[in-house]
């Protein structure tokens, strides 16, 4: 009877215990396990942000979030380029979350902007790639300081300051090359926030900056003839540009057109257009700032709060030179600049 009642007690606590046990491993296995996350991505249309949402989920892929798995895409959302859109792309939003998505990746200003204008107002992080100046446009404070709210992100721009410095070593020869061209569309939040930067620093590295805006107000639309038109006027000595020109780029067709009227040298900011015949650009590196993005995620999945990342401003980026469109035009680089070249067109 002794025992009886020494056993008893020991078997209900050890039950108990089990029991316990059993339900809190249930629940942390159900709540990390089991979870699908369901992440949305918003980007805009030209080819840095195809590539960079394809290195995105590569990068994922990487970090061991198995699509149907662990992790689900809910369809990619493409916004439109102007400011005018913006109303727009926050209607998508608002029908994102009817589908209840987890985490929002944005790539883009135009995808960025309008929707963290939705997004601060829900329990939704945001994560941001690919957006021009996030501190102009409002999105955090300052980089390398935790925002507080639901949102963080990478910068994209290689700063202007050293875009230019590049570029004039590139082009050393400051009598021949005294004119270039920022070709840019007044209707683009990121191109006419680039134009401002450029404007204040006043022939800086001894360029004299033309400014060709090529947006057709009649036509509601960038228009290349105008484009053309304007270069022909102006006669500058190469011309680089930003988010519409990288907009122009997707159009094959065209862009090879530029190259061959304008017949100057055009500095590129995504490699495809190197491809295409640019002579050489400075190209923000996409796999890294994917990769950075995606290990953002990767946090928030793992419990971090969005708000308790610093964003940050990327200080990588690529030389890429097209020798074989230099021969052409006449252009001979540096030999140094070619060895610390990261791909050349021979």
């Amino acid at each position: 009877m002794f025992r009886f009642k020494k056993i008893i007690p020991a078997i209900i606590f050890f039950s108990t215990i089990s029991v316990i046990s059993f339900g809190l491993n249930s629940t942390n296995y159900c709540q990390t396990s089991k979870k699908i996350w369901k992440i949305a991505i918003f980007r805009t249309k030209p080819p840095y942000a195809i590539e960079q949402e394809k290195e995105l989920k590569k990068s994922l892929k990487h970090l061991g979030y198995i699509e149907g798995k662990t992790i689900i895409y809910l369809p990619s959302k493409i916004v439109k380029s102007t400011v005018e859109d913006f109303a727009e792309t926050a209607v998508s939003v608002k029908e994102i979350l009817t589908l209840k998505p987890d985490i929002i990746a944005t790539i883009g200003t135009q995808a960025s902007v309008p929707t963290w204008q939705i997004l601060e107002h829900t329990d939704i992080p945001m994560v941001f790639a690919g957006v021009t100046y996030p501190v102009k446009h409002g999105l955090i404070e300052a980089f390398g300081k935790p925002t507080g709210h639901n949102i963080t992100g990478i910068s994209y721009a290689v700063p202007v300051k050293k875009r230019l410095e590049l570029i004039r070593k590139m082009f050393p020869d400051v009598n021949r090359y005294r004119s270039i061209a920022f070709i840019y569309s007044g209707q683009v939040l990121q191109d006419f926030t680039y134009m401002k930067n450029l404007k204040s620093l006043d022939q800086y590295e001894r360029w004299k900056f033309i400014y060709i805006n090529y947006f057709d107000y009649a036509q509601n639309n960038p228009s290349y003839k105008l484009l053309i038109k304007k270069l022909k006027e102006t006669n500058p000595d190469l011309a680089f540009g930003w988010y519409s020109l990288d907009h122009l780029g997707a159009d094959s067709i065209n862009f090879k057109r530029l190259l061959n009227e304008f017949g100057k040298p055009v500095i590129s900011i995504t490699a495809n257009q190197l491809d295409e015949g640019a002579i050489g650009g400075i190209l923000t590196n996409h796999s890294l700032l994917s990769l950075k993005q995606a290990k953002m995620i990767d946090k928030i999945i793992k419990g971090e709060k969005a708000g308790n990342i610093p964003p940050v401003e990327p200080t990588e980026y690529l030389i890429e030179l097209n020798l074989k469109k230099a021969k052409d035009l006449g252009v001979g680089f540096d030999p140094n600049l070619i060895d610390k070249a990261d791909r050349i067109i021979r």
